[in-house]
């Protein structure tokens, strides 16, 4: 999905197309979370720090173009695979965190806390890849013990975008 464009069209882009383009990723983020929240019957404001989203972006766009070249250097692929594509996107919203909410999320296996970032990078990664492969993972398949499990890995110890990569391959796949 590349987030709409690919890192070199992301990179040969001027500065008010690229703005443009993320006020664009933006609105499709805030979407996610609305419906998430919705879903969950949370009540509550919830805020994006858009110049911590716009870092999630240009991070998550030179990942992208780095991981391209040394693929393409291997075997002449131009870009990742939707798993790499979408365990960078997840790595960087939990790592920058740009969602705050007013109240803490409780229910979380008896635990509170304020996962939202690490709830959402999930919840967005699992649902783009339900459409991509047209199965129900996110909705249907995961345990909850695997769900808990991959959260607090996510929160709590550091998880690379590789790690989740194989994670995810291996729900799908």
């Amino acid at each position: 999905m590349h987030l709409g464009t690919t890192s070199q069209e992301w990179y040969d882009f001027s500065d008010s197309e690229r703005y443009a383009h993320i006020d664009s990723l933006l609105g499709h983020f805030q979407k996610y979370i609305e419906y998430w929240l919705n879903q969950q019957k949370i009540k509550g404001d919830c805020v994006i720090d858009k110049s911590i989203y716009i870092d999630v972006v240009r991070h998550y766009y030179h990942d992208l173009g780095r991981m391209s070249e040394s693929i393409m250097s291997k075997n002449g692929r131009a870009h990742p695979n939707d798993f790499k594509q979408k365990a960078i996107y997840a790595f960087w919203i939990r790592k920058l965190k740009p969602i705050k909410l007013d109240r803490p999320i409780e229910g979380v296996k008896g635990e509170t806390g304020n996962w939202i970032n690490e709830v959402m990078a999930v919840f967005i990664v699992l649902t783009e890849l339900d459409i991509i492969f047209q199965k129900k993972i996110a909705t249907d398949k995961i345990d909850p013990d695997l769900y808990h499990d991959l959260l607090y890995f996510f929160r709590y110890k550091s998880v690379s975008p590789h790690a989740l990569y194989l994670i995810l391959a291996s729900l799908y796949l």
